[in-house]
């Protein structure tokens, strides 16, 4: 760190030599590194954040492409049964939702979906659950059940899966928070039926966010395979990557 450091301040560069037996020369020069730009960050994990005081914070986005199925066939991902039992996203929700609410004092969580038309006939990637279309919070995780069964009234179910979106919203959120000085860590939550389509948008999401007071869980739900979720985030030009894991993938 100081190496670099001093080659920024004194714009000198740095040579790159390697041994050498031919001509009787010990060492051949192969080059210099120059240092244009130089800055110290430190890069904080979940671990750091929370035993800071940082308090969690629950967000979730919610697949509403067309591969889910028709909400109102039994066969579908999104049916809502009568009966009580709860289909994979609702499961999904529940189950992540009623963890994190305890470690959260209001209660009051961001709830999207995509992949969906909505009224305006515009297929979106990023829309409230609920139906105000200015306010994405709802009340606890009953209030995440309710606007995500309303939803399916309210929209058509679309395409493509795109993530980068949503991604974009919660670190937007982080960010504000992080910047206001407001002590709080998001975990968002996706819950898709589908491999993404936005590769290159998602990754470039994910590297903006990986400094950001945010995680990601992406729950996979029906027979998608999501080995892209697995491989390591690197920028579409190859000069920025996350610069910690925050992405977590699970099967349902």
């Amino acid at each position: 760190m100081g190496d670099l450091e001093k080659l920024y301040r004194e714009k000198s560069g740095a040579n790159f030599v390697i041994p050498s037996s031919h001509g009787g020369y010990e060492k051949v020069l192969k080059g210099q590194l120059f240092v244009d730009h130089f800055v110290e960050k430190t890069q904080f994990s979940f671990i750091d954040y929370i035993s800071s005081g940082f308090q969690l914070n629950f967000m979730v986005a919610v697949d509403f492409t067309a591969s889910n199925g028709d909400p109102y066939s039994p066969d579908s991902l999104h049916y809502i049964d009568r009966s009580g039992r709860l289909n994979s996203y609702q499961q999904a929700i529940k189950e992540v939702g009623e963890v994190i609410q305890f470690y959260n004092t209001d209660c009051r969580f961001p709830a999207w979906g995509f992949g969906a038309r909505t009224r305006d006939g515009n297929i979106s990637h990023c829309f409230n659950l609920s139906t105000a279309p200015t306010q994405p919070e709802v009340e606890g995780v009953e209030g995440i059940m309710r606007a995500y069964a309303n939803a399916l009234h309210n929209v058509s179910l679309a395409g493509p899966t795109l993530f980068g979106q949503v991604i974009n919203k919660a670190a937007e959120i982080a960010a504000h928070s992080l910047f206001a000085n407001i002590n709080k860590y998001f975990v968002l939550l996706i819950i898709t039926d589908g491999v993404l389509t936005d590769l290159q948008e998602t990754t470039e999401a994910l590297v903006r966010a990986s400094d950001l007071p945010l995680s990601i869980l992406i729950v996979g739900v029906g027979g998608a395979i999501f080995k892209q979720m697995e491989s390591p985030w690197r920028s579409h030009e190859g000069s920025r990557h996350c610069c910690r894991r925050l992405t977590h993938s699970f099967q349902q």
